[in-house]
């Protein structure tokens, strides 16, 4: 049947598996207190902030890694609720959210049927961690189901794109930047929807085939197995096949994604837990090393001091020796043989900004430097070795801070927060 909804593929590109829900911090203030994500559930359960028939015995199954760790084992296995309180707040605040796109996506497997997938006897949840996520962790063996890899390539078949026709919606995609494991999936699916609504448009029938054969493990060799069409859709029209194209998109729009399919379970992924912005600098900062530089000669501390005022984060106490600065620099004074001078070290923390990477306040302390008289030295592999000039800039652009910061601007998502 013909697609019956349409979707700005590019907004949703910039928006794949994000979820605002105004109830998650009423969730967080109820489980408050409480550390076992069992009696979380169960309070959340009692206070009808879960659906009463997520209740039943094996309605609901969710993914959970088998070793809390950090993305480095890739074992998983089923419980009946989330692994931690903040988890199970966030499902209580997004279920409605997800009883709606457990509705498409049984749609998408019921379209799928007539391509041989049989329907899955469970559907498990996976709340997504938040850390910079692999391709295999979101579509296992890189396609939904082998059902939904036959209907690609038969569908591309069908109704070819038309040389010289614009560039579809896929091939501009593609050449956005910044393209994670969740954006190149998302590509692949639209380039299914593209697939269907172009032979529906067409009119075209669904033809033989194979035109695709897969290779799959079979012991220490992978072997090549074609496509197997059921007859009775050879030669049907497009326009009269349930649309699977659709609701997969639909669960797009709702900030979820439909991970993969098989005889078992159906897996789809929630988004993970939106974080304090406050959390989530904290946390970005602290993976960020910091750049260092001193002074080459001692400097007065009258002039140092009054130099670091307006950056301080709060009052100056003329007697220490470490100051904190308002964007995360720390400033050392250290004694030098000389009454009343000391030579001043700035560890520069670098920030993300929307467009690159702010250096902070290197700029100004090498500006102190020169009005001192005094050279910057920087600290490389232990030593301190003079620079002036470009040079500075240029190695602390070389350096790991900035690169850390640098990453981190091309992919702001990927931040070490623990689960």
């Amino acid at each position: 049947m013909p697609a019956n909804r349409t979707f700005d593929f590019f907004a949703l590109d910039q928006q794949l598996l994000r979820l605002e829900s105004p109830r998650f911090q009423e969730a967080l203030i109820e489980v408050r207190g409480t550390k076992d994500a069992g009696a979380a559930w169960d309070r959340l359960l009692g206070r009808g902030l879960l659906p009463a028939s997520w209740a039943e015995p094996g309605r609901c199954v969710f993914r959970v890694p088998r070793i809390p760790t950090r993305g480095r084992n890739s074992e998983y296995r089923e419980q009946p609720r989330p692994r931690s309180t903040e988890a199970v707040a966030w499902v209580a605040a997004s279920a409605e959210v997800m009883l709606a796109v457990e509705a498409l996506a049984w749609e998408v497997a019921e379209a799928l049927v007539p391509w041989g997938q049989s329907l899955p006897r469970r559907l498990v949840w996976h709340v997504l961690p938040r850390r910079k996520l692999k391709q295999f962790e979101l579509r296992r063996e890189g396609t939904l189901c082998h059902a939904m890899a036959m209907l690609d390539a038969h569908t591309g078949k069908a109704a070819p794109r038309t040389p010289g026709a614009p560039a579809s919606t896929v091939a501009r995609l593609s050449r956005l930047r910044a393209r994670d494991a969740a954006r190149r999936v998302f590509t692949q699916d639209v380039s299914i929807y593209e697939h269907w609504a172009r032979a529906v448009a067409a009119g075209a029938l669904v033809p033989r085939g194979p035109y695709h054969a897969q290779y799959r493990r079979v012991g220490m060799e992978y072997v090549r197995f074609p496509f197997s069409l059921p007859e009775a859709l050879v030669g049907r029209p497009y326009a009269e096949l349930p649309d699977p194209c659709s609701p997969l998109m639909a669960i797009w729009d709702a900030g979820c994604m439909l991970g993969w399919m098989s005889d078992d379970a159906l897996v789809l992924h929630l988004p993970p837990p939106p974080l304090d912005a406050s959390a989530a600098r904290e946390a970005q900062v602290a993976r960020i090393p910091k750049y260092r530089v001193g002074t080459a000669r001692a400097v007065p501390r009258d002039a140092a001091l009054e130099f670091l005022r307006p950056f301080l984060a709060g009052p100056v106490d003329p007697g220490a020796s470490v100051f904190h600065c308002d964007d995360g620099s720390v400033v050392h004074f250290r004694a030098s043989d000389t009454e009343g001078l000391v030579f001043v070290e700035l560890q520069c923390q670098f920030h993300v900004r929307e467009r690159g990477v702010s250096t902070g306040h290197l700029t100004d302390f090498a500006r102190f430097c020169e009005r001192s008289g005094s050279q910057v030295k920087r600290r490389r592999n232990g030593h301190l070795i003079p620079a002036s000039g470009a040079a500075l800039f240029s190695d602390a652009r070389s350096s790991p801070a900035f690169r850390m910061a640098m990453h981190l601007a091309g992919h702001p998502r990927d931040v070490r927060i623990p689960e």
